[in-house]
């Protein structure tokens, strides 16, 4: 997430609804928002986290959530053999397709 909008809240309300044990969840870092534009604008990385664990934290108490800062695209996703679903928006989907 380079910040918290209404539509990153309905992903990770539908997202948190429907995990199991744990939410992996990557949030741009400082690399990435070098080449966006405007990037100099968004929040720092730790309010962006910090909001975004809140939120998860009212969704769902107790949820497991752990967080990456991501420094490419594709996060833990390529790595991590315990992730079983990957939910993103069309925006994102089509950017790494």
């Amino acid at each position: 997430f380079d910040h918290l909008h209404a539509g990153h809240q309905v992903l990770l309300t539908v997202t948190a609804m429907l995990a199991r044990r744990r939410l992996a969840i990557g949030v741009t870092g400082e690399l990435m928002l070098r080449s966006k534009k405007f990037g100099e604008l968004v929040e720092s990385y730790e309010r962006r986290r910090t909001n975004v664990a809140a939120l998860c934290d009212f969704l769902r108490p107790g949820l497991r959530v752990d967080f990456t800062e991501l420094a490419d695209p594709y996060g833990p996703v390529i790595k991590d053999a315990d992730i079983d679903v990957l939910v993103l928006s069309y925006e994102t989907a089509q950017a790494i397709s």
